[in-house]
């Protein structure tokens, strides 16, 4: 069963902001912790997000940054059927990783 409705919500997106690095501190190398916050959208619901997340930037100025953060499928209102519902993880971990060149 495809309990995602993959079909009618064909993609999630989170729109936030990060904080705790300055641009300055993304002009050289480095390794930086960051706070997250913002909205995710899966299923057709919204969410708010705050967690934290790395930064890293080398030395030809490309920034990688990285997260994990827990999402239960309740809270977005994906309906899991009773007879499946104790073979479905109660929190899924999400993983996002971001490339970016820096100008």
């Amino acid at each position: 069963e495809n309990y995602m409705e993959s079909s009618t919500f064909p993609k999630a997106t989170f729109k936030g902001t990060f904080s705790g690095v300055t641009a300055d501190q993304l002009k050289k190398p480095g390794t930086y912790q960051v706070d997250v916050k913002g909205d995710l959208t899966i299923h057709g619901v919204t969410k708010p997000v705050a967690t934290t997340g790395t930064v890293e930037v080398d030395k030809e100025g490309k920034v990688k940054a990285e997260n994990t953060f827990v999402v239960s499928p309740e809270d977005h209102d994906i309906e899991i059927p009773g007879m499946v519902r104790d073979k479905i993880a109660k929190e899924i971990q999400v993983q996002v990783r971001i490339d970016y060149q820096l100008m």
